[in-house]
């Protein structure tokens, strides 16, 4: 099957003798411009909020443990230091998925994190 511009298939409008050699597919029904569903881009790409990264810190006089699971029994990778910020890149029930200032990878309990 040959790759179709789209172009090229819209021009044809839909003439099957046309397609027939160069792609598979069935008619779609035309529908009128008020009745095309329209999505806002900040869904599709994600709003200027979400791209931005979120920043805690740490809030626990003992430090935070950063570990290699979510998981209290995971190992410890890293101890974040209190007040020191972390990099929040996702979340995962009742963690964080972190990065600290020194690079470390993991995640931590989000008890122990204050979100700026």
């Amino acid at each position: 099957m040959k790759k179709t511009k789209v172009n090229e298939i819209l021009a044809a409008n839909y003439d099957p003798e046309y397609l027939d050699d160069k792609v598979e597919c069935e008619p779609v029904e035309e529908k009128a411009l008020d009745e095309v569903t329209t999505v806002p881009v900040d869904e599709l790409i994600g709003s200027e909020e979400e791209k931005k990264p979120k920043i805690g810190m740490v809030c626990s006089k003992n430090g935070l443990n950063i570990r290699i699971n979510p998981e209290e029994k995971a190992s410890v990778l890293y101890v974040a230091q209190n007040t020191s910020e972390l990099k929040i890149e996702d979340e995962d029930g009742d963690w964080y998925k972190v990065t600290t200032s020194k690079g470390a990878k993991g995640y931590c309990k989000k008890e122990f994190v204050v979100l700026l």
